[in-house]
């Protein structure tokens, strides 16, 4: 099967100084947080904030990864979903603006797409609104020459998703982050015999099975549902040297990414699918190829391209089947839905997929997944 990401991670070089020299020059005099996760950055942000003002209302985009959401309601505040703009799948700055006033505003790159922050900017200092960029798929994007992450009072990346490795994700906040989690005796014995085991066996030729521990290892809560100290669990120097080896290389990858877009977006019939639309003075990396079908639902596309090999999906690849439900009919967040507020979001996320689009596609795999969407 083609997959969705193909991994970057390959060879380990170096110590941390290119993380340094990136975090130095493209976010400068932000504090940076290494974690294993963007969803765990996005738990200490709305667990420290829980802590020191109580229960907030959230505007964030349904369209979006639940794992992006999740953390919302999870730790205590309340989800106030802002429709979407049908060619660029991010929010709705009309919609946002006749909403009564939130105090948080959680802003989605959605699929390495920037929105338009100026506005937004400008739009959360007049109501008093925290910002939070969500950049888990963004690593790399611009507005206005400007990286994203860069505009809000916080901001989380995933690693996973941008440099495709087993683990890790960022935070960076105008703040100093200073929450911590207490781990039970327990934890931390276990934590310690899967770390020494991972050490002692793990290479990236059995990344399967460090993956299934890692995410094991990750997956632990405390008692009353909370999340353990980050710093527990950040990566080892042996992931971590390879994630520097990458970092620097971002910019090349997205190069490459977009212009792997650009070719497949020239080959598909733009009478059955439309591309994800850029705005003026964005520049996407394009982590996601994404496309709203004009009248075949997603679900059936799935499907159809996976029975052919190829690993399509909708908003997410936690999801085996490669499609998240709509978020009315997801378990956690249906309760703060309503359809009239949401109604873009409605006729459009039944239509929305994504194709395959790492820098490591060959010609011929591009050839095959648009000739086998021209068929369908």
């Amino acid at each position: 099967m083609i997959p969705l990401n193909k991994p970057c991670i390959k060879s380990a070089s170096g110590k941390y100084g290119g993380y340094a020299d990136f975090m130095f020059s493209n976010f400068r005099g932000l504090n940076s947080y290494v974690l294993s996760s963007a969803a765990d950055g996005l738990h200490l942000i709305y667990k420290s904030l829980y802590e020191k003002r109580g229960t907030l209302k959230v505007g964030v985009s349904p369209l979006a990864c639940f794992q992006a959401i999740y953390p919302i309601v999870q730790n205590g505040h309340i989800p106030v979903f802002v429709d979407i703009d049908d060619k660029t799948f991010n929010m709705d700055i009309d919609n946002l603006m006749k909403y009564p006033v939130v105090d948080v505003l959680e802003v989605i790159h959605f699929g390495g797409n920037p929105n338009e922050m100026d506005v937004l900017c400008e739009w959360a200092r007049n109501k008093h609104v925290l910002l939070i960029e969500d950049c888990a798929q963004a690593l790399g994007a611009y507005y206005k020459g400007k990286m994203v992450g860069n505009f809000g009072d916080y901001s989380v990346f995933s690693l996973i998703k941008n440099l495709y490795s087993i683990s890790g994700g960022l935070l960076l906040s105008k703040g100093m982050m200073t929450h911590t989690y207490p781990l039970l005796p327990e934890q931390i014995v276990l934590y310690k015999r899967i770390k020494r085991f991972l050490e002692a066996h793990c290479s990236y030729k059995k990344c399967n099975l460090y993956n299934i521990l890692y995410y094991i290892l990750l997956s632990i809560k405390e008692r009353g549902g909370g999340y353990i100290n980050e710093k527990c669990f950040q990566l080892s120097d042996t992931v971590m040297k390879e994630v520097v080896a990458c970092m620097s290389q971002i910019t090349d990858y997205n190069t490459v990414r977009v212009t792997n877009a650009e070719y497949m977006v020239n080959l598909i019939d733009d009478s059955k699918y439309v591309v994800q639309q850029v705005i003026e003075g964005g520049t996407s990396n394009r982590n996601r190829l994404l496309f709203k079908s004009v009248n075949i639902p997603a679900i059936d596309i799935i499907k159809y391209l996976r029975k052919h090999g190829i690993a399509a999906n909708n908003l997410t690849q936690n999801y085996l089947n490669g499609y998240q439900p709509n978020v009315k009919e997801d378990s956690v967040l249906s309760g703060y839905c309503n359809s009239s507020d949401i109604q873009c979001y409605e006729n459009t996320f039944p239509f929305i997929f994504s194709i395959p689009n790492s820098p490591f596609l060959s010609k011929e795999e591009m050839n095959y997944i648009t000739k086998l969407l021209n068929k369908l």
